[in-house]
């Protein structure tokens, strides 16, 4: 095969960018997955305090929390017996927790309230 004018062949210059890519993937992914974990964290807690204000919001409206059946549910579509339903109070049925899942919410929580 011919040598470009620099004197290099040109599957070589192909290799050494290839080994200066993987080098630097090798040296700045873990570091980007190291960051990418508290930004999920902070993700998930500001979904819950969502899920907490438009439970309270419903509470305040209501007079009571959702029951479990109703479930989520409730802050999206009217419950029949309500009367002073001020929603939709949250456009999510089930929100995803990153790293979680779904999330489950118990109604009264262990402690009265509820658990998110």
């Amino acid at each position: 095969m011919k040598e470009n004018r620099n004197g290099i062949h040109p599957n070589r210059s192909y290799w050494f960018v290839l080994a200066i890519v993987a080098l630097l993937t090798a040296l700045v992914g873990p570091a980007l997955y190291q960051r990418m974990k508290p930004a999920r964290a902070t993700v998930a807690k500001a979904q819950i305090q969502n899920i907490a204000k438009a439970l309270d919001a419903f509470y305040i409206d209501n007079g009571r929390f959702p029951s479990n059946p109703e479930g989520l549910q409730a802050l999206r579509e009217k419950p029949s017996w309500s009367k002073n339903w001020k929603g939709p109070i949250s456009n999510a049925s089930c929100p995803w927790i990153p790293g979680h899942g779904p999330t489950i919410t118990r109604l009264p929580g262990a402690n009265g309230g509820y658990e998110v």
